[in-house]
């Protein structure tokens, strides 16, 4: 049964940050869409932010030159081939700042979004190891943070086998992330999904507020 329109609106009575987290293709975009959509219909106003979309603008002149390819390309094997590159240009960053290079770039963003009374969701959490990091970074703003993890079969003993970190990076991470979760969501894959098929997902989000 969907949840009351009094319990939405009391859950979003003021605008506030939302930060997903999880394992690369584990649906973190996926999750943003059907939240937005979901609350599109009581009136709240949700709107996306990534720390990587900063990172991309810088890096897709130099990689469509030299690579061929741009940081926004959708297509799979194409990503798995710049990826390293993205990530070892965003570490250095990170690295050169103690973690709050990325996040100061989007800052500005975030509180005109508050201000506006629209709920930012960032949609990229990644980072826990620096005091500052992201983690530290949305707890700032008193933000809520989801992890989202993806299963994509059962193994012989009927255990769900879980879309694993594609790099050493998010293997290091993740332990961080999890623990800092508000709230753990853990889905199938699903071929197409819509808010009718998954809305069990956001629903329980919400009432974990």
């Amino acid at each position: 049964m969907p949840l009351s329109k009094d319990i939405i609106l009391e859950k979003f009575k003021k605008p506030f940050v939302i930060g997903v987290s999880g394992v690369a293709t584990s649906g973190k975009d996926t999750f943003f869409s059907l939240l937005q959509e979901y609350l599109r219909q009581y009136g709240i106003t949700v709107e996306r932010l990534a720390l990587a979309d900063k990172l991309k603008q810088e890096l897709d002149p130099f990689l469509r030159e030299n690579v061929g390819i741009s940081a926004w390309t959708t297509n799979q094997a194409e990503k798995t081939l710049i990826r390293p590159m993205l990530v070892a240009y965003g570490k250095v960053k990170r690295m050169k700042s103690n973690g709050t290079h990325w996040t100061s770039q989007i800052e500005p963003d975030l509180k005109a979004k508050l201000d506006a009374g629209i709920i930012p969701v960032v949609t990229d959490i990644r980072y826990g190891e620096y005091e500052n990091d992201e983690i530290y970074w949305l707890n700032k703003f008193g933000g809520k943070l989801v992890y989202v993890t993806r299963w994509t079969k059962l193994d012989d003993e009927g255990q769900r086998v879980f879309v694993q970190p594609p790099n050493e990076d998010e293997a290091r991470n993740d332990p961080f992330l999890r623990k800092a979760a508000h709230k753990i969501v853990a889905w199938n894959t699903v071929t197409t999904p819509t808010p009718e098929n998954l809305s069990q997902y956001v629903e329980e989000f919400i009432l974990s507020l």
